[in-house]
């Protein structure tokens, strides 16, 4: 009997330390690298500050790390939205920064092609960038006392479907104008769409226009060279409007649900660093614009400082898209109104809030 107990003793030993083996064979193995290539877009401007944070800091690469996820970011830089979702909806974009109503647009013709049995990406609005942040600019000359002060001007924007084209029609309308385009008889704001603010400053400055509507930091860039003054701010043309968004796509987050889920963590992480850091974020901002725009980087660094002491476009930094669902229907009707999409998209078709819910429970 002594026998068959320490025989079993031993089995019991042995099936012990052979369970073990396996146990730390099978879970203590180092996670298999998965190499992701994300096509992460974005604009000239301060507005896509938080974008600017995320990248430079290699916060993406490191984090997505910690999930077993190689990455490799393809920066894709544009002047406005509408180019930019016309890229996203071709399948070349997986993540952008990018104005309210190009995505607008870009879920209207979704819901298009979804009705005609077609099949293109699908973009989803996960948070926020920022709220205001436009003005318009004026000829120092032109004495703007309202708007009926641009009654036969020119006023340069970027295209129909941005964000910019988007406020100055609806604005100039309810204030009992008639804008379109040059050389029209039934209009009397002529509205000049240009690809970007590059182009709508040396149209301002070679006076081709009388007036340009840009997003920071082209309002103070005028400024600052004397090429324009800031008449007034899409923060008073339309009060709490929501302007640019983060947005990925939904092929991205039904193949990569915790990497969208990161992303969005880090969003709202950049979106605080510059609230807590905010001499670093203007100094991050300063060499990524400088870089973009061709300008030196003491000349960017002064005029993003003024974006934020000054702060004449009324720019807002807030990730949480719950705030601002009554700034997306505005934007929805107003732009069904002026013909801009053909179907309205409901809130829920565009905004999905349990990805920022979900994201901040677990912030890092």
């Amino acid at each position: 009997m002594k026998n068959i107990g320490k025989k079993a003793v031993i089995i019991i030993v042995v099936i012990l330390i052979v369970s073990i083996a396996i146990f730390l064979t099978t879970f203590s193995k180092p996670v298999e690298s998965r190499h992701i290539t994300i096509k992460f877009s974005y604009q000239p401007s301060d507005h896509h500050l938080p974008a600017f944070i995320m990248l430079s800091k290699k916060w993406i690469e490191f984090e997505a790390a910690k999930l077993g996820y190689s990455i490799a970011i393809i920066e894709k830089p544009f002047p406005s939205g509408p180019p930019q979702v016309e890229r996203f909806l071709a399948g070349d974009i997986d993540v952008m920064y990018v104005g309210v109503a190009p995505v607008i647009s870009a879920v209207a013709k979704y819901l298009e092609a979804k009705q005609s049995g077609r099949s293109i990406p699908q973009a989803i609005v996960v948070a926020i960038a920022q709220y205001h942040g436009s003005a318009l600019i004026v000829n120092p000359e032109l004495n703007y006392t309202g708007p009926k002060s641009l009654i036969g001007k020119v006023v340069a924007t970027y295209p129909p479907g941005s964000i910019q084209h988007t406020i100055m029609i609806n604005w100039l309308r309810n204030n009992g104008l008639k804008p379109g385009d040059l050389g029209d008889p039934n209009v009397n704001v002529y509205i000049k769409p240009v690809s970007g603010s590059q182009e709508q400053i040396e149209l301002l400055l070679a006076r081709k226009v009388d007036a340009i509507f840009a997003p920071s930091p082209t309002p103070e860039i005028c400024e600052v060279k004397n090429i324009g003054k800031v008449a007034i701010s899409s923060g008073d043309m339309v009060p709490n409007h929501p302007c640019c968004v983060f947005t990925i796509s939904r092929e991205f987050y039904e193949k990569y649900p915790d990497l969208a889920k990161l992303l969005v963590k880090l969003h709202v992480k950049a979106e605080r660093y510059i609230a807590e850091n905010t001499v670093e974020a203007i100094e991050i901002g300063a060499l990524k614009l400088s870089e973009l725009w061709g300008y030196n980087t003491t000349f960017t660094r002064y005029v993003l400082m003024k974006t934020f002491t000054d702060n004449k476009t009324k720019i807002i930094f807030n990730p949480d898209p719950g705030k601002a669902e009554e700034g997306l229907v505005m934007f929805i009707n107003a732009m069904y109104n002026i013909g801009s999409i053909k179907v309205k998209p409901e809130v829920n078709d565009l905004l999905n809030k349990s990805i920022y819910d979900e994201a901040v429970k677990e912030s890092l």
